[in-house]
């Protein structure tokens, strides 16, 4: 009987060790898995750092050559605004302003296919 026992205490101490050593392995398991997509979540992100200072290098180059531009042809380009932008005229020009009469077929295209059956379905 008490070999039966011993042999029962040594079953569970084995038990116990087998069931502590598997919840230590999941553990370690989890813990590299979260490991590793946080590795790949920062390899992301540093490629995406790259890409954006590409861009950034690529506006910059962009903003300096309006920047030349816009220090060459100062005089023209605020002419050019002027114009088109403020409607401004130089003195003694005259400026003529062609309206074009609002487009009904334009409208009618862009009513939706239940308003077509509603317009036709009018009788008032």
């Amino acid at each position: 009987m008490l070999t039966n026992s011993i042999q029962s205490e040594k079953a569970k101490q084995w038990f116990l060790t087998g069931l502590l050593v598997l919840v230590v392995l999941v553990l370690i398991g989890l813990l590299g898995y979260s490991n590793w997509r946080m590795f790949q979540k920062r390899r992301e992100v540093k490629a995406e750092l790259r890409q954006l200072d590409r861009k950034i290098d690529a506006l910059k180059q962009e903003k300096a050559s309006i920047q030349a531009s816009l220090n060459e042809n100062n005089g023209y380009m605020i002419e050019e605004i002027a114009r088109e932008q403020l409607n401004l005229k130089k003195p003694g020009e005259k400026v003529i302003d062609i309206k074009r009469p609002p487009q009904k077929e334009k409208e009618k295209e862009q009513q939706k296919w239940w308003q077509k059956w509603l317009n036709k379905a009018k009788f008032w």
